[in-house]
């Protein structure tokens, strides 16, 4: 993989991962450290989900003040489906109490912040 661009490496994990061959990841880590691009992990880690959305996986992290039930996970999968026409949706959920309510959800190329801290920041920054 030396001397090939990010999108060509984030094409092929992607349909390794799509072709269920999880040692693409392996080979990805191992080409990182090998090139001291090890830093650069997260910029790869996106590519692969847009890759990934552009061949009908989206790839979701919801952040949620308190746990998700499985009804409010649904919904949001269903939200994803709809707006972004996949059928297939990984979504990792985190618990971050600091949003205060509401929701925070990030795709490879959107972020819907519906947080009760986002609404809070806004009016803030607004002096109404």
């Amino acid at each position: 993989m030396a001397g090939i661009s990010r999108r060509k490496i984030s094409a092929y994990v992607a349909d390794g991962l799509l072709a269920g061959k999880g040692e693409v990841i392996q080979e990805l880590a191992a080409y990182l450290v090998d090139e001291g691009k090890a830093k650069d992990a997260e910029l790869y880690v996106r590519s692969i989900e847009s890759t990934l959305l552009s061949r009908g996986v989206a790839v979701a992290d919801i952040i949620t003040a308190r746990e998700l039930t499985t009804e409010m996970q649904q919904a949001i999968e269903q939200l994803i489906g709809r707006e972004t026409g996949v059928e297939k949706i990984e979504l990792r959920s985190r618990v971050e109490p600091a949003l205060l309510g509401g929701f925070r959800l990030d795709l490879p190329d959107a972020r819907l912040d519906a947080s009760v801290k986002h609404s809070l920041d806004t009016l803030r920054t607004s002096k109404v």
